[in-house]
């Protein structure tokens, strides 16, 4: 009976000993701790739901691409992955390969280490990795992955059946229609005679491009596929010194018809131009066209270049170079706010719609009501401006509105 009490006190300093032994392993929680927490991005699933991707990325660290199955257990990991897409048939699945984070920390800003690409087939769970991607995009019959290179800034077309292979230099956009059948591609090549847009046929991939607008002072950009009808919307023009852009033109590119130009500044109200900085997009039925245009007082004119031999004390070149911020009392927002803004407000364009049926153009904003949201249907729109509530938004802001510095 004396033994109980001694084995109670031995099972109870036991118990202390463990409980003391557990509390020592677990730490407190550190910054350096939350900073490897992961956050979920970027989900997206195949067209047959078979399999889901998605970014999973610390506060401070490398990224993954996790591609699971949702029929199953199968999964796999890309390192330093992020922003998957998912090819149609659910078998490829490409993602941005980010440079290690160590080297992006220690890296310079203005010179960061590029990006690359990782491709998996999800058949296999092989991986394939290309350095020095800028994009990347799958054509939606999953025979073709195009992507663009840092290197040269060239154009790839890669056949995921096959060999076949493209590759085209000096290429600074591209777009394939949604029926896989065209790859549009610009070429910008200082000096070079081959400047332009040029089509590729997927369906005869073996045969040459076809040049449907080029020259050596040529540019061209925009371009939009028409879902239905097949035609390719785009803007070019001429180039003047240094490869800067003039006068804009909308130009429509179909198999049958070739380039036909479809609007120019002299079709628009006096006073207004096709702006190149622009977005074209596509009505859900095809007949309509919605590009932005921009008045002639807003163009910003490029800057002319400093002459070599100008004089340190030359009073007409100092009063040249002069400059004075001017604000009125009655400008919709402050200086402070006027110049934060400058950046996006400088490329602004006022939208328009393009009937192609009778190659008419209508305005649809302008100065007074500057945006224009299109609807679902595309047939009706809603105009909205909040330059009569901008300067009381400078001090008060507005329930509904977004504020001049935003």
């Amino acid at each position: 009976m004396n033994n109980i009490p001694r084995l109670f006190l031995a099972a109870i300093l036991l118990l202390t000993g463990t409980l003391l032994s557990e509390a020592q392993e677990k730490r407190a929680l550190t910054l350096a701790d939350m900073m490897k927490f992961r956050q979920i991005s970027s989900p997206v699933i195949s067209d047959d739901g078979a399999w889901v991707a998605y970014t999973a990325k610390p506060d401070r660290g490398d990224p993954e691409v996790v591609v699971r199955s949702t029929g199953g257990t199968m999964e796999f990991i890309m390192k330093q992955g992020e922003k998957a897409a998912i090819s149609g048939n659910s078998t490829w699945v490409a993602a941005v390969k980010t440079a290690p984070a160590r080297e992006l920390i220690i890296a310079k800003k203005d010179k960061p280490p590029k990006a690359g690409m990782t491709l998996l087939n999800t058949l296999t769970g092989k991986q394939k990795i290309t350095d020095s991607v800028q994009s990347f995009q799958f054509s939606n019959d999953s025979r073709w992955l195009v992507y663009h290179s840092f290197i040269d800034s060239a154009l790839v077309v890669k056949s995921l059946e096959g060999r076949d292979s493209f590759r085209c230099s000096r290429v600074t956009k591209f777009a394939i229609d949604s029926l896989s059948r065209y790859l549009a591609y610009v070429v910008s090549d200082t000096g070079s005679l081959g400047n332009g847009l040029y089509i590729k046929s997927l369906g005869s991939f073996a045969a040459e491009a076809i040049p449907a607008y080029t020259d050596s002072a040529t540019w061209a950009g925009e371009l939009s596929w028409n879902n239905k009808t097949g035609q390719l919307a785009f803007l070019a023009g001429l180039t003047g010194k240094k490869g800067m852009k003039k006068d804009a033109a909308l130009h429509l590119w179909s198999p049958e018809k070739g380039d036909l130009i479809a609007l120019e500044d002299s079709s628009l109200e006096e006073g207004w131009k096709i702006h190149h900085s622009n977005h074209l997009e596509w009505s859900k039925d095809g007949l309509r066209l919605f590009l932005g245009i921009k008045p002639e007082s807003e163009l910003v004119p490029p800057k002319e270049e400093a002459d070599s031999s100008m004089q340190l004390y030359d009073l007409e070149s100092i009063l040249a170079d002069r400059g004075v911020d001017v604000w009125h009392w009655n400008d919709p927002y402050i200086n402070s706010q006027q110049k934060k803004l400058w950046k996006k407000e400088k490329d602004r364009v006022y939208t328009g719609v393009y009937q192609v049926s009778d190659q008419r153009f209508v305005a649809l904003a302008d100065q007074e009501m500057p945006d224009v949201e299109v609807g679902t249907g595309q047939s009706l729109l809603l105009g909205s401006s909040k330059l009569p509530y901008a300067q009381r938004s400078t001090w008060e802001p507005l329930p509904g509105l977004l504020s001049g510095g935003d």
